[in-house]
């Protein structure tokens, strides 16, 4: 091969090569961009979850609270009545820490149409359905339990539902403490209901 050959095929070689590079910075580039953009996508979703969450369990929690304080003016049971007592203590707790995490989150307090159409209900009932339910009961408390164990259930699946696509920790502990204090009061729901169901 003479020199001017070998010059030419050198000279096509750093071409090449140029090229390769060249097309793999703009290929890194496009997955750089691409990587960057799913992440973005994922940290906007997850921080839906998170305001979506706070949303639907507010107004969750207040129909608990409303039919808690109509068990402590109607119940007859002491067990309801301090079961009562504890879910107005607890949830009551958790929407104030909600509220705060919304507004430093968020810059503005949680919607007042937060909850959609059922407003914390559960099952297709609404929170005034339930209301309205153990208002009119003459078996108040064991219409009262046998109303809160799907509602507990429903706040159980919403703080499960959370949970894999929740960005802030505070969220997920949240969802953690939620599913275990409701699961463990509707283990404590199942025993009363049934001891009630035999005294009538």
């Amino acid at each position: 091969m003479n020199m001017k050959n070998l010059i030419k095929n050198n000279t096509l070689a750093v071409a090449i090569v140029a090229l390769i590079v060249a097309g793999g910075a703009i290929a890194a580039g496009s997955v750089i961009e691409k990587n960057a953009g799913d992440e973005t996508h994922e940290t906007q979703a997850a921080a839906t979850a998170d305001q979506a969450f706070i949303e639907e369990m507010i107004p969750h929690h207040e129909s608990a609270i409303a039919m808690a304080e109509l068990a402590k003016e109607r119940a007859e049971s002491e067990q309801v009545k301090t079961l009562a007592s504890s879910i107005i203590r607890d949830q009551q707790r958790e929407i104030t820490q909600m509220k705060d995490w919304y507004q430093q989150w968020y810059g503005t307090a949680v919607p007042a149409s937060a909850g959609g159409e059922h407003g914390g209900g559960h099952g297709g009932m609404t929170a005034e359905d339930d209301v309205s339910v153990l208002q009119a009961t003459d078996n108040f408390d064991l219409e009262f339990v046998r109303r809160m164990i799907p509602h507990h259930e429903s706040a159980v699946t919403m703080a499960e539902a959370v949970l894999p696509s929740a960005d802030r920790q505070e969220i997920k502990d949240l969802a953690q403490a939620i599913i275990a204090s409701q699961s463990a009061e509707i283990t404590q729901m199942r025993q009363l209901e049934a001891e009630l169901s035999k005294q009538n």
